[in-house]
């Protein structure tokens, strides 16, 4: 059978239009194409030696982490950036799954670890981590939470790393890490073991429009897997990659027909019956139908935006982009 390939859709929205967008997104790693479309692919980069498996998530897939990582350099970033200052407060997490039985040395082996990068300046970090003394840290340009308390980890469980900003007048960025244990199955009543506070005053990461969000994780911190990102807070710009596989052969154009007007669009194939989805850009089905033939969506009910209709029949199959502008 002729294999196809696959069209690339790449959207980059770097323009700050003065208004930061509040959103909370999240990404469990259980949505694997192919090694190069997969979560980790579709919503971060970097992340050397972070690698999608899956299973042996929480939910399904997870991130594999490697051995040992360049701390400070490897961590895979989150195509999402905060934006800075006092609009509003935001909230990053990580879950890891904690083996004792892999922790080693090095001090710069974390366990797993939340960046804060403004654009402005890299130096301006802000990072929390989970050391592989058992030991949760806040390190800064210009303070750190030494001495670090200690979290009682269990092996085999999984935990919650969080790291919340919250922001008040003088340049003063609010810090507060926690971690939480979630049982053997990471589905358990999150129940905190461990946190930290502290405040710096940064200009610079306050006025930063282009926070870069980072996470990683280690084995010889202790972490076996990673699983379930987490981000809420004030969205400036992306560099998202969106790809979506391109499955139209030389057959389809044939027996398929697509029509759109401000309001609806239609499909019609002229062979059998086919199955329909209406799909977002974050890959979300908003709908789903099989009809015989012929198919017509109201498109008053979405958001303005980009989706794709896509098709499946036993003569072909069907992928088509459109855009809505309200």
């Amino acid at each position: 059978m002729k294999k196809f390939p696959f069209l690339i859709l790449t959207i980059f929205l770097s323009v700050n239009f003065g208004f930061a967008q509040t959103v909370t997104k999240s990404v469990d790693f259980n949505t694997y194409t192919s090694a190069s479309d997969n979560d980790l692919a579709n919503w971060f980069s970097g992340g050397n030696g972070l690698s999608q498996i899956t299973s042996n998530g929480i939910s399904g897939g997870c991130l594999a982490t490697p051995d040992s990582i360049n701390w400070g350099n490897d961590e895979a970033n989150y195509c999402f950036k905060y934006k800075g200052g006092d609009l509003a407060n935001n909230a990053t997490s990580i879950c890891f799954k904690y083996d004792t039985a892999l922790t080693s040395i090095p001090s710069y082996a974390r366990c797993a670890a939340i960046w804060l990068k403004p654009y402005a300046d890299f130096n301006h970090y802000i990072v929390t981590s989970v050391s592989h003394d058992k030991k949760i840290e806040i390190l800064t340009y210009s303070w750190s939470n030494n001495p670090y308390p200690l979290v009682a980890l269990v092996h085999g469980n999984w935990y919650q790393l969080k790291l919340e900003l919250t922001y008040s007048a003088a340049d003063t960025i609010h810090i507060h890490s926690e971690v939480n244990d979630l049982g053997a199955s990471g589905t358990a009543t999150p129940t905190l073991v461990a946190q930290s506070n502290g405040a710096i005053n940064d200009a610079v990461f306050f006025a930063d429009s282009a926070v870069q969000i980072s996470v990683s994780g280690t084995h010889k911190g202790g972490a076996l897997y990673l699983d379930n990102f987490s981000y809420s807070g004030q969205k400036s710009n992306d560099s998202c990659t969106y790809t979506v596989p391109n499955i139209v052969n030389e057959l389809s154009e044939e027996y398929f027909i697509f029509s759109e007007d401000q309001n609806q669009i239609q499909l019609t194939n002229t062979s059998s019956k086919m199955k329909v989805e209406i799909i977002n850009l974050e890959g979300k089905i908003i709908d789903a139908k099989i009809v015989n033939g012929y198919f017509s969506f109201s498109t008053l009910q979405l958001a303005p935006g980009i989706y794709f209709v896509k098709a499946t029949s036993s003569k072909g199959n069907f992928v088509k982009q459109f855009a809505l502008i309200k």
